[in-house]
């Protein structure tokens, strides 16, 4: 709880754009017991969700990891992320997540979601979970499928290129 209150008030004083101070909270912090569980818990504070998003992303792209109950902990918040960017980062934290079990429908109701997104950026990778998502649970496969094809078809150059990427 004193971590969760700590991350709280660094969280709540940042900027909303510097990756740097985010990049300098995460190497202070990364290491403390709880770290994880004290982001998600952040995740019920709209205003914080941006910030503790993008820690638990880096997190992920340094090779930490989330498991167990932080990891449905994380799933469980998905439906709650409004802002875009809050909902990017979720997303790009998908290829290092394992799906929890029951939670499947859920996501791909927040993929369904993110995919009329405005953003370009949430959209191509709301694709790329569709991907995930079927590689992790075939019933999905058959309509990650039908909604690459047609993104492939119809989306910016610039969704385009990220499902490329995917595939």
């Amino acid at each position: 709880m004193e971590l969760e209150r700590a991350f709280e008030k660094e969280l709540a004083a940042w900027d909303g754009k510097s990756t740097d101070d985010l990049t300098a909270f995460y190497r202070a912090h990364h290491g403390a017991p709880g770290f994880n569980f004290a982001l998600i818990d952040l995740l019920s504070h709209p205003e914080l969700q941006k910030g503790a998003t993008w820690l638990l992303k880096h997190h992920l792209e340094e090779d930490g990891e989330i498991g167990g109950k932080n990891r449905d902990r994380l799933f469980h918040a998905f439906a709650s992320f409004e802002d875009w960017e809050t909902k990017l980062h979720a997303l790009q934290c998908l290829p290092f997540l394992k799906i929890p079990e029951g939670q499947q429908e859920p996501l791909a109701s927040f993929l369904r979601d993110s995919l009329k997104s405005d953003n370009k950026f949430v959209r191509a990778w709301a694709y790329s979970g569709f991907h995930t998502l079927s590689s992790q649970f075939s019933r999905y496969e058959e309509e990650a499928n039908l909604l690459i094809k047609r993104a492939m078809e119809s989306e910016d150059a610039s969704v385009k290129a990220r499902l490329r990427r995917v595939l």
